[in-house]
């Protein structure tokens, strides 16, 4: 069994879905689990989400966007070194999304975006790619958030690094077909779950 599982995608691939179904299939089947979303799960992180994606009116660098990523991370962080090897850690985003959005949609320096995620130390043991096309993110989409308001380029370039990325990390990142129901990615991943 894994102790860290994050889930990475572009918006609309389902990933919080499920995030939330595997969170629930190892509760249900005896698991200790905690289950965080990122940026959020902590009081700091939760403040700290509501001022970069819900205050569309006020202006945020992509310099600020950054460093408010990494601050709400590394508050995380702490709360997932605690409970490491005690609880099944399930996370909804982490690292690779301000690598893949950071990065890669707003063009940060790539050395830049690790330096600012220092804290961010421990490493997943296995993290889910849900992966969709473009066209269908942009569908899903909804206009809940700031990032949800980048167009196509944005996200296209958000992407290509999360497919570097997939590249880089092969033997971590395992890609899933979000391409079909809920309930046939479930069980793929509770599948490869139980391989592990």
């Amino acid at each position: 069994m894994k102790n860290f599982i994050t889930f990475e995608g572009l918006d609309g691939s389902g990933k919080t879905t499920q995030a939330n179904f595997l969170a629930d299939y190892f509760e249900k089947n005896g698991e200790n689990v905690l289950f965080v979303r990122e940026p959020g799960s902590t009081p700091l992180g939760e403040i700290l989400r509501d001022a970069v994606l819900k205050q569309q009116d006020i202006a945020i660098s992509p310099q600020a966007e950054a460093l408010i990523f990494a601050a709400a991370r590394a508050q995380l962080t702490e709360n997932l070194k605690e409970n490491y090897g005690k609880k099944t850690i399930i996370c909804d985003r982490f690292l690779d999304s301000s690598i893949a959005y950071q990065h890669g949609g707003r063009g940060l320096p790539l050395e830049f975006v690790k330096q600012i995620n220092i804290f961010a130390d421990i490493k997943p043991d296995i993290t889910f790619f849900i992966d969709i096309d473009l066209e269908t993110s942009l569908k899903r989409i909804q206009d809940h958030d700031r990032l949800d308001l980048e167009g196509p380029k944005f996200y296209e370039k958000v992407y290509k690094i999360y497919k570097n990325l997939i590249s880089e990390h092969k033997k971590r990142i395992v890609v899933i077909d979000g391409n079909r129901t809920i309930e046939e990615i479930h069980e793929e991943i509770v599948s490869y779950s139980k391989q592990q």
